[in-house]
């Protein structure tokens, strides 16, 4: 699983790629199929799937640091994106771990009093009402998810799971 979680962040890492033409393959993205006995051409078409409007791409490069609220341990970050940081050296991720419900009501209190201090937060779990009650979710549907890598579990990729339900991001905008 920790290696599947390696994949989908090479994933996201070609997805951001877009606009700026298609690139090799990170090396460690490249390490971890060679592990995993997969063929790297499982892996083509990705960036036009994934393909994301300039705007977005513009709006991220104006960004200092991703700031990320987690569960991962110190090992665990590193590891699983680094294939995001070997094909974007110019975006800081500043990783914090914290237990699940003093990150959420930590992101529920800043937003409260009108500061962000998270761009990316992992399970939400026991903040998910006061989030609600504030307006603070925004339907992602426009996010462009990849087809199941895996053919024979096509239930479990992210486009099976949009399609039953919106997924959720926290909107600055409307919660401050």
């Amino acid at each position: 699983m920790y290696k599947r979680i390696l994949l989908g962040v090479s994933a996201l890492a070609l997805a951001l790629a877009q606009g700026m033409g298609a690139a090799e393959l990170p090396k460690t993205t490249q390490k971890a199929l060679a592990e995993l006995k997969l063929n790297a051409s499982m892996l083509e078409g990705l960036d036009a799937e994934l393909a994301v409007p300039k705007a977005w791409l513009d709006g991220a490069a104006k960004e200092k640091e991703v700031v990320i609220l987690g569960t991962w341990d110190d090992k665990q970050f590193p590891t699983m994106t680094a294939a995001f940081r070997e094909r974007y050296p110019s975006v800081k991720l500043n990783y914090h771990r914290a237990a699940t419900a003093a990150r959420g009501m930590k992101v529920v209190i800043a937003l409260k009093e009108g500061r962000v201090v998270a761009d990316v937060l992992t399970s939400i779990a026991d903040a998910f009402v006061e989030f609600d009650k504030m307006k603070a979710f925004a339907d992602l549907r426009d996010l462009p998810v990849p087809e199941p890598v895996i053919p024979e579990h096509p239930g479990e990729g992210a486009l099976a799971r949009q399609e039953q339900q919106p997924l959720h991001r926290i909107d600055h905008a409307e919660a401050a």
